[in-house]
């Protein structure tokens, strides 16, 4: 609701409610000279101290500190302020070519009583590290203590080593216009005449003022007031960004901070068993699922935004999360025994547990996948849906699958994970394997992930297969040279080789896994020879086999060290 100006000369009936005409212009709270462009201009420098034109964040000046000890740097304008406001402020900071901890630096705020005596001090956080050039930020958020009447903003330094440089100090602190945004309401006992000249209006609710035969109370009007401000902008060339976590770089009216792509909190279970739902990221972390704070997948602390679900709580036979999907908006989480589903939602109090079935369970997180208004999944009788087992409670009747096939049961193990997709062109779910044998199909040849490459060992030859976990690759050589490098688990590095000659040599070495050397070698000479290698859990498996024409006799020998051979 408007309130009406006040106005002279006018009869006002207990109640009435006027807004000043004229207000005192706000109080100042902007910080002199903060960027010191100015030079030595409103600050108050201790020894050690200086301003020039070393190591500015932005513009052409920084203050310096060289030491020894400690000493601050203080705006020389104190601003009114009353006890219990707060004030958050900030700077940049850079360590300068200190060695770690040798100099460090913080944003500080000095409260002042109404004498100018110094009362306490609030100090933001401490810049002690980083490269040099660098900058970073220190901040603080203090609240006027008893008895302050002012407020100044500065920086305090320790320095023993190389020089330290401050600048942008900057702050939230504004104040209102002298009537504080208040309005003032008639509480006289009978209706009066206001004066010829407006009064001087009090600027805390509860005060009054006695204007003729009216007398006015200062009370809260409710009213909003906007306040527009500049929107960021960018310089006009782009800055050479730094390299460490936590720089700040200045770039015209922007100051861009560098933060690390990976997460770095530590409730947040680094899991490849993970599902996305309810504006969260859920992640199985052995008994429970974690799940970040809404909209925000660095964070898993917040609480009542991030936490988990106790799903261990909630089944009676082997407990561990091992595989999670989500259908039609619920969570489902697998352990190797148990079925879960969960009701999620980006408030946590909302989350409640829907279903829990024993038998049911599934270890492999890549053959989750949704088709259409189903949920597949590949459960250790064969491929199963959310919606026949939640519905039936009977994983045999209408199921979309039937048992594994024999010939592929071998290989469902735990070190071979099937990864599914949805083929919605066909209406497919797709499941593939990964082999786990490398079998010799025909003369001359290798087989690599089911991708023949004919290899004759008599000629120069240059080939490369991708397996899953790794690379091969292989150079021209007077006959074949074969490497392989393995990611991801024990065997980092294998190297086979052929020559030529009136035998065959074979070697491999594995570094950082079971297997050292292995040598082979034959005795006769052979027209062609193909074979092939294998590594499981760090040991590698090699075997030689000679062409379709073999010779009538042909020896062989290997020598082994920390693996095996056939």
């Amino acid at each position: 609701m408007a309130v009406a100006a006040w106005q002279p000369g006018t009869l006002y009936l207990p109640g009435s409610l006027v807004a000043p005409v004229s207000s005192a212009a706000s109080t100042s709270t902007a910080i002199p000279n903060a960027d010191f462009e100015l030079g030595d201009v409103d600050w108050a420098k201790g020894v050690g101290w200086s301003i020039g034109m070393e190591q500015p964040f932005g513009g052409s000046f920084a203050a310096k500190y060289v030491g020894p000890g400690v000493a601050n740097i203080v705006s020389s304008t104190k601003h009114p302020v009353t006890p219990g406001k707060s004030i958050t402020a900030q700077c940049m900071i850079q360590h300068g070519a200190s060695a770690a901890g040798q100099a460090n630096g913080a944003v500080i705020l000095q409260w002042y009583d109404a004498t100018s005596a110094l009362i306490s001090t609030s100090t933001g956080n401490v810049v002690s590290d980083g490269a040099s050039g660098v900058y970073k930020q220190s901040a603080v958020t203090g609240i006027a203590p008893p008895l302050a009447t002012q407020v100044a903003i500065g920086a305090t330094a320790n320095n023993n080593w190389s020089p330290l440089y401050v600048d942008n100090l900057s702050w939230n602190y504004v104040t209102g216009s002298a009537s504080g945004g208040l309005a003032f309401k008639a509480i006289q006992a009978a209706a009066g005449l206001s004066g010829l000249i407006e009064p001087a209006w009090p600027i805390t609710a509860g005060l009054t003022v006695v204007d003729n035969a009216v007398t006015w109370e200062a009370v809260t009007s409710g009213s909003v007031t906007w306040e527009a401000s500049s929107v960021l902008t960018s310089g006009g060339a782009e800055p050479v960004w730094p390299l460490e976590a936590g720089a700040f770089i200045s770039d015209n009216n922007i100051a861009w901070e560098t933060v690390p792509l990976r997460i770095t909190d530590e409730h947040n279970p680094r899991t490849k068993v993970v599902a996305i739902a309810a504006s969260k990221v859920f992640a199985g972390d052995d008994d429970i699922v974690r799940f970040c704070a809404t909209l925000n997948a660095r964070d898993w602390t917040t609480q009542e935004d991030a936490g988990f679900i106790p799903t261990g709580l909630q089944q009676k036979s082997q407990t561990g999360v091992s595989a999670m999907g989500v259908y039609r908006g619920n969570l489902v989480v697998w352990s190797p025994s148990t079925f879960q589903m969960w009701q999620v939602d980006p408030d946590p109090s909302a989350m409640a547990l829907l279903d829990a079935m024993e038998g049911i369970g599934s270890v492999h997180q890549q053959a989750v996948q949704a088709v259409s208004d189903d949920l597949f999944f590949l459960a250790a009788l064969g491929v199963r849906t959310v919606a026949i087992a939640e519905g039936t409670n009977n994983l045999a009747s209408g199921d979309a699958g039937v048992p594994i096939d024999t010939l592929i049961q071998a290989e469902v193990v735990p070190d071979v994970e099937p990864v599914a997709t949805y083929y919605p062109g066909a209406g497919q779910y797709w499941l593939a394997f990964r082999l786990l044998s490398i079998p010799l199909l025909a003369f001359g040849s290798f087989l690599i992930t089911s991708t023949i490459y004919p290899v004759e060992v008599t000629e120069q030859v240059t080939w490369s297969s991708q397996v899953t976990g790794g690379s091969w690759q292989s150079v021209p050589v007077d006959g074949a040279r074969f490497s392989a490098s393995a990611l991801n688990s024990e065997l980092d590095d294998v190297l086979l080789s052929t020559e030529v000659v009136d035998g065959a040599r074979f070697s491999a070495s594995a570094m950082n896994g079971e297997l050292d050397d292995v040598l082979l070698s034959t005795g006769t000479q052979m027209d062609g020879a193909r074979f092939s290698a294998s590594a499981l859990d760090g040991t590698l498996e090699l075997s030689l086999v000679s062409h379709e024409n073999p010779p009538e006799s042909m020896d062989w020998s290997a020598q082994v060290t920390g693996g095996t051979s056939t």
